[in-house]
């Protein structure tokens, strides 16, 4: 997608979900049209986890849970679903590196997508926007 087709995907709480980064060369479109868009902006490079423990982790220390973040499942869906609103305009998670996760770990991956899809439509019916972008 070009920058444009970004900036008018973030335009909307309507279109809140988990996407691919798609053929993008570079994370900087997709960051360039977030922040024309308002959107707080996190990246998350998963590119060499290769467990459950190590995803949690690094998901937990790039969007700054509280200490008392569980490293569990239910943990994650519950602090990203804290997340719907504590931003002005709302948030874009690019995760780098996904599509080797999902290849080392294809049931932790599908169940991390769950859990993201589940809270973007959490935040929808907050009319607060909040996009998941994985990257290959």
């Amino acid at each position: 997608m070009k920058t444009e087709d970004w900036v008018k995907l973030f335009g909307s709480y309507l279109h809140n979900g988990v996407y691919p980064a798609g053929t993008v060369r570079s994370n900087s479109v997709i960051i360039k049209a977030a922040l024309a868009r308002g959107l707080e902006v996190s990246r998350i490079d998963v590119k060499n986890v290769n467990s459950k423990a190590g995803f949690l982790k690094k998901v937990a220390d790039g969007l700054e849970f509280p200490d008392y973040f569980g490293m569990n499942w239910d943990a994650l869906a519950d602090c990203l679903g804290q997340t719907c609103g504590t931003t002005a305009g709302g948030r874009v998670i690019i995760l780098t590196g996904f599509g080797g996760f999902a290849v080392r770990c294809p049931g932790e991956s599908r169940l991390a997508e769950k859990i993201f899809t589940r809270a973007a439509g959490s935040c929808k019916e907050e009319n607060s926007r909040f996009y998941i972008i994985l990257g290959a």
